[in-house]
C-alpha cells in the first residue's frame, strides 16, 4: 500500500529553492535533481519505515545523485515531508524548525504564530512561536 503523501509549506519552499539553483548552474539540472527528489520520495511512499528514525519521530530519506535528505514523520497511512534539507547544512537548524512544526501541531494553529528571524549569514534562521494561550 502506497502511503498518501502531503508537503508542508516550508518544504515546497526547500525543493523550488533547490530547483531554481541548480536551473541556474546549468539548464536541465534542475529537472535532474526533480526527478532524484521523486524517485526518493516515491520509495518512501513504497516503504515509509525503511528510514531510520533522526530526531524523535522524523526519518530521513537521501536524495541520490543530490546532497539532500527528505525529512519527514510517517503516521498511520500518511507521510508527511516536512523539509528538503542541503546535507551540508546544520542540522540543528532542521531541528529548530521541526520543533516549530510540533508545537503548532499540539497547540490551536489559530491562536500561534510561527516567528521567524533572520541572521546575518545566509542560512542562519531562529525560529520561534508565540501562543498567547500559553
Amino acid at each position: 500500500m502506497t502511503a498518501e503523501l502531503v508537503f508542508a509549506p516550508e518544504a515546497e519552499l526547500d525543493i523550488a529553492e533547490a530547483y531554481a539553483w541548480y536551473e541556474r548552474r546549468r539548464a536541465g539540472l534542475g529537472e535532474e535533481f526533480m526527478s532524484a527528489l521523486d524517485a526518493c520520495i516515491e520509495s518512501i511512499r513504497r516503504q515509509p519505515q525503511m528510514c531510520s528514525l533522526v530526531h524523535e519521530s522524523y526519518r530521513r530519506g537521501l536524495v541520490r545523485r543530490f546532497p539532500y535528505a527528505v525529512f519527514y514523520e510517517y503516521a498511520e497511512t500518511t507521510v508527511t515531508v516536512y523539509a528538503v534539507f542541503h546535507t551540508s547544512r546544520d542540522p540543528n537548524k532542521w531541528r529548530q524548525s521541526t520543533s516549530v512544526i510540533a508545537i503548532l501541531r499540539h497547540h490551536d494553529r489559530a491562536s500561534c504564530f510561527p516567528q521567524v528571524e533572520l541572521g546575518t549569514k545566509e542560512h542562519d534562521v531562529h525560529f520561534a512561536v508565540v501562543c498567547p494561550h500559553d
